[in-house]
Parts: C-alpha cells; sequence; structure tokens
C-alpha cells in the first residue's frame, strides 16, 4: 500500500487502460471474423457476446468437467476439475478487467477467453500433455494452449461451410499465450502454437497491426496463475494431501524472496485466526473448512493488489514471442504465486495416487493411439482423415501437410475425459483380445 492507502493495482489501473486497453478499443479491425456468416440474430450487446456464448455451448468446453485439474477425479471427492477451474478463472479476470476499466462489451472478451483458456487441456493433466507431445514429436507437437487455438478455429463445428467457431480476432487473440512456431529441436520444454495456426496468426497481426501479446490475454493469464495458487492449495488442504505446514516448510526451502516467504506466513497465520482458532464456539471440523476458504481468499486478494506494468526479461519474451518491453504482472509477488504453483505440484504428486494416475493414463492413451492408427474406422467420422478432405477441401492439391490421420488421432484423444479414455480403452481391448 501507498501513502494514499491505495493498492500497487488501484495506483496503475489508469495508466494500464491508457497504454494497454485503449488501443484495442479503438481497434475495430478486431471485431472482424475470418468468415462471412448471414447472421440473422442479432445481439444487442455486441460480437464479443456472441464468442462467450459460443465457447460457453461448445462440446469441448463441456469436457473440461471430466479432466483433471491438479488432483485425480473420484467420484467421491468434491474437487475442481477443469471447468470448474476455467469458471473460476473467468472469474477472477473478471474482477481484474473490471478494475482495469473495461466496458461490459469488452469484459466479454476477457470472460470468453478465460472459459477457453484450458480447452485444449488433454486428459490427465499436464502429464498427458507432455505425452502426447511425445507421440507427436514428428508431426508437430502437442501443447495445451497451442491445443486450444486449433480446437476454437478447426475443430469445435459451428456451420457446415467452415471450421471452428469463427470467433472474432481479438478473441483468438486473447487465448494466445504464446507466439512461437513449434521447435522439433526444442519439443519438450517449448511453449509454441502450430505451424498452421501461427501463418494464421501472422495474418491477423498483419491485417490488425496488433502488438502480442494482447491485455486480454495477459489478464487471462494472471488469473490463471492466481486460481493455481489460490484453489489447487485449497482442494489439496481439504483431501488431505498436504498440510499448511507442509507448503509452508517446502516454500521456504525452494523460493529464495524473503518478502513472499513473509507475506505467505502471514497470509497463514493471519487465516488461522480470522477462521476463529482457538476459539471455544468454533469447533475443529469449521474452523478447517473456514480456514482452507480463508487461505484461498488471501492469496486472490494479495495477488490481485500487486498486479502492475512489469519489465520483462529477455527469457520472457522469448518465452511467450512477444516484442514488448512490459506487460502486466505481479510487482512484488510473483515469486508467491510462481513458487506456490510448484510447491503444490510436488507436494502432489509425491501422492502415489497422483503419479498412478497419471502414469496409467498415458499407458491407454499410447495403446488407443496405436489402435486407431491401425483401425481407423473405429473413430467418429469428423476425424477420419477421408470425411475431413470429402467435407473441406474439393481441391486435392490444396490439403495442408497438417490435415493428415495421426494429428486427427491426437485430436480426438487429447478430446476425451478421463473417465472416457478408461472406457474405451476397456472396450476396445476386450475387443481386440476377442479376434485372438
Amino acid at each position: 500500500m501507498s501513502d494514499k492507502g491505495l493498492s500497487i493495482f488501484e495506483q496503475e489501473a489508469p495508466k494500464i487502460k491508457e497504454n494497454f486497453l485503449e488501443p484495442l478499443e479503438k481497434n475495430e479491425k478486431l471485431q472482424q471474423r475470418f468468415h462471412d456468416e448471414n447472421v440473422n440474430r442479432k445481439r444487442f450487446d455486441g460480437e464479443y457476446q456472441r464468442d462467450f456464448t459460443r465457447i460457453l455451448y461448445a462440446s469441448a468446453f463441456r469436457r473440461l468437467q471430466g479432466k483433471m485439474q491438479l488432483f485425480a477425479i473420484q467420484s467421491d471427492q468434491f474437487i475442481r476439475n477443469r471447468l470448474t477451474h476455467s469458471l473460476e478463472v473467468a472469474q477472477i479476470a473478471r474482477s481484474i478487467a473490471t478494475k482495469i476499466g473495461y466496458d461490459k462489451t469488452d469484459i466479454y472478451v476477457v470472460e470468453a477467453c478465460a472459459l477457453a483458456h484450458d480447452i485444449g487441456n488433454p486428459p490427465f493433466g499436464h502429464a498427458g500433455e507432455r505425452h502426447l507431445n511425445k507421440i507427436c514429436k514428428e508431426f508437430g507437437g502437442f501443447e495445451g494452449n497451442a491445443q486450444t487455438f486449433r480446437i476454437l478455429t478447426t475443430i469445435e463445428q459451428k456451420r457446415n461451410e467452415f471450421q471452428g467457431l469463427n470467433l472474432t480476432y481479438r478473441t483468438l487473440l486473447g487465448v494466445l499465450k504464446y507466439y512461437n512456431m513449434f521447435d522439433p529441436e526444442n519439443s519438450s520444454n517449448q511453449k509454441f502454437i502450430y505451424e498452421e495456426d501461427y501463418k494464421l496468426v501472422e495474418s491477423i497481426v498483419d491485417n490488425t497491426g496488433v502488438v502480442l501479446r494482447t491485455l486480454d490475454v495477459q489478464i487471462v493469464d494472471l488469473a490463471d496463475e492466481i486460481a493455481y495458487a489460490a484453489h489447487d492449495l485449497e482442494d489439496g488442504l481439504r483431501t488431505g494431501n498436504f498440510t499448511a505446514e507442509d507448503i509452508l516448510h517446502d516454500f521456504y526451502r525452494k523460493v529464495k524472496n524473503k518478502k513472499c516467504k513473509e507475506k505467505l506466513e502471514e497470509i497463514l497465520n493471519g487465516s488461522r485466526e480470522k477462521a476463529g482458532f482457538k476459539k471455544k464456539n468454533v469447533s475443529s471440523s469449521e474452523f478447517n473448512k473456514l480456514y482452507q476458504k480463508e487461505i484461498s481468499s488471501c492469496i486472490i486478494n494479495t495477488l490481485i493488489n500487486d498486479i502492475g506494468i512489469v519489465d520483462l526479461s529477455e527469457e520472457e519474451k522469448e518465452k511467450r514471442g512477444t516484442k514488448a518491453k512490459q506487460e502486466i504482472g505481479f510487482v512484488n509477488y510473483k515469486e508467491l504465486a510462481s513458487g506456490l504453483k510448484s510447491v503444490i505440484y510436488d507436494c502432489a504428486i509425491r501422492r502415489d495416487g497422483v503419479k498412478f494416475y497419471e502414469d496409467n493414463g498415458n499407458a491407454m492413451i499410447s495403446w488407443l493411439y496405436d489402435f486407431y492408427l491401425n483401425n481407423s474406422d473405429y473413430l467418429p467420422p469428423e476425424y477420419r482423415y477421408n470425411t475431413i478432405v470429402e467435407q473441406f477441401y474439393k481441391n486435392k492439391d490444396n490439403i495442408p501437410n497438417a490435415v493428415n490421420q495421426e494429428r486427427l488421432i491426437v485430436d480426438y484423444l487429447a478430446g476425451m475425459m478421463d473417465e472416457y479414455v478408461k472406457t474405451t480403452y476397456n472396450h476396445l481391448k476386450s475387443l481386440e483380445e476377442s479376434k485372438k
């Protein structure tokens, strides 16, 4: 807080609006779409609301309910999945955008992008993402954010005459966390988009003159980091995967920033007091529930109020694929967010159940990939090479390299829910066994 009693974010918000938001608001080309549509249903709140509803009603968005966030999905555990995580990211992003000064029309962009930000994540979490990237190394790689862009522009279909949801340029750029093309020599650590989509983004940038990354995606990115730090911690505490003391101990071991260490300890101690620690009228069960929720709320509040304009290092610019010198970010507590994310993941993965869940899932994905490669007739029609070519490529000479059966199989597998992978694997495995 400053002498005026304002948080960093409150002080910086007017400057963020002037430097980052107003150029987007003035750029009318960002409301354009790749395909003209004969739309007879007028949206009184603008084109971005149309984008929001198209994502909200997309089957790829609904399938997030069956994909793990951090912990394995279990019917007897009320924990977050990718869908609830995305809804919470949208709420945090809306709060940030409102404070910056977005009008009610433009807020739909941020919410739409937040809903879509994880839509490309495969089953079995980040382990599934890494595994599919290994499978795809020879034909363009696999990356969750890259797959999000591919789903919105190619896989999820809105009309018969074109592929994708045909979203506005601004919404498409608002999900683009990384503007780097796939590099097969650096595929294990690289964040990228697919080659054909890189060219698509290039055409948008050339048409609109926008400098990437846009403010919309910066907001969603920060909201995602905040949700990871707060909500994954809350889930881990509630399920007993670790204690607050475990997190604080590992945080002190791994994070060097003294200010961030002290802030986390302050949050934990303050939350304990607010939750009624040692009070006679508060049961231990009630205290634990209140304690977990209070920690989550305090982390969210701390990180939102720490947002301001920050300089980007050369490493950050290279990773994100941006030429911008500044973006919005955490001014004092960047390592609080990143440190919590890392420590929580390490604590969770030490549990045998999480590791087994991921490894078992990857084994099933590998088997299904090989099966479909040799039995493409078992794929849904929209994931068969011949069907796609017949519907969208009348001129066989214009078929892009990205259109191949291997990529279509990965598209299908990446869209599956965790439980559907198991069901499909068991069914097809039994079928194979019966033929012997």
